[in-house]
């Protein structure tokens, strides 16, 4: 405003105070939109965005793949003129599938041998084979063999026997294939060496009842104190 009302004090303590506080109560609406409403679907975030809008609007959005976001400021500054208060809000926040929730949660943490074999086996259901495009694609790319649900599936099982083996020999075979021999140290397993794929793909929705999408992971090992340290990688979430 042009002139605001003001209160002049005199007598011992004279001063200047403004009448605003006086009359706050008695408002019958806020003086500006203020606030932020956290949208749980984002057609529900298009429908209130568009619903608040001015000409000032503008949408922000989070590009971490852990935990993407969109933020509309309803009340953003003005192109080259007055500045706004930015305190009108509406959050939306996409809903992760617990099945990639899983898969990010494990990214490059290392486990040993029999927690790996479990953690393979309980997601099999979100492993693909490969096209013949992807095994092109990605051999060439990383010099390594992609592995097909059924390898991952042996391979886990071949885990889950040596699991209190000792490791006898780690070497890279030609082709990019890792091979492990165990020294074994107790009954039912045959020594015989594992080949182990450097790649394999996930086919799976991020996005809670969203669309899947094919996502390389690289698979890694660490031979450790007579053992093996196993983790993977998701290649390029990003993207």
């Amino acid at each position: 405003p042009d002139t605001i009302p003001v209160l002049l004090k005199r007598g011992t303590a004279p001063g200047i105070e403004g009448l605003d506080r006086l009359f706050e109560p008695y408002r019958q609406h806020p003086a500006r939109k203020a606030g932020q409403a956290v949208a749980q679907t984002f057609e529900a975030f298009c429908n209130l965005t568009v619903r608040h809008q001015t000409e000032h609007s503008a949408i922000f959005a989070n590009m971490d793949w852990k935990k993407p976001t969109l933020t509309t400021v309803v009340d953003y500054h003005e192109l080259a003129g007055h500045a706004d208060f930015g305190k009108h809000r509406i959050h939306y926040a996409f809903p992760l599938s617990e099945e990639w929730q899983k898969w990010v949660a494990g990214d490059g943490v290392k486990m040993d041998q029999g927690d790996f074999a479990w953690f393979l086996e309980d997601r099999v259901a979100e492993l693909s084979s490969p096209t013949e495009e992807e095994k092109l694609q990605y051999e060439r790319d990383f010099a390594t063999t992609i592995a097909t649900p059924a390898q991952l599936v042996e391979l886990s099982r071949g885990l889950q026997v040596n699991v209190e083996s000792k490791v006898k020999a780690s070497t890279t075979l030609q082709s990019g294939e890792g091979q492990i021999a165990w020294e074994e140290t107790h009954s039912g397993a045959d020594g015989k060496p594992l080949k182990v794929p450097g790649i394999f793909m996930l086919n799976i929705a991020p996005f809670f009842m969203g669309e899947k999408v094919r996502i390389p992971v690289r698979l890694r090992y660490r031979p450790a104190g007579g053992k093996v340290i196993w983790f993977y990688q998701i290649y390029r979430p990003d993207q």
